[in-house]
């Protein structure tokens, strides 16, 4: 678990020094894991571990769905099926 800020400071210092893909690992139990990762997006993280939404969150890591659209536009965009990923949610959620 890392703060928001920390996240930010934290990879954008190691992404100046490291001319390496950066891979960011949280989980959401501080409930703040949504947050660091989007400092981390900003910072020029390149890998960020997710779940789909019926697994994510408390103890996990970050659903992908919402990091999807607030990068929407931008250009940290995926190319990513926000929609197939939602349809996969749901799938999964039939069967818990």
């Amino acid at each position: 678990m890392v703060s928001p800020n920390d996240a930010y400071e934290i990879i954008k210092a190691v992404k100046e020094t490291v001319k390496i893909p950066m891979e960011f690992h949280t989980h959401y139990t501080s409930g703040s894991g949504s947050m660091s990762y989007l400092k981390a997006i900003e910072a020029g993280v390149d890998i960020l571990d997710t779940c789909l939404s019926p697994f994510a969150l408390r103890t996990s890591q970050p659903a992908i769905e919402p990091l999807l659209v607030a990068v929407e536009q931008t250009d940290r965009a995926s190319d990513m099926d926000l929609a197939k990923l939602i349809e996969i949610g749901y799938d999964l959620e039939r069967w818990r």
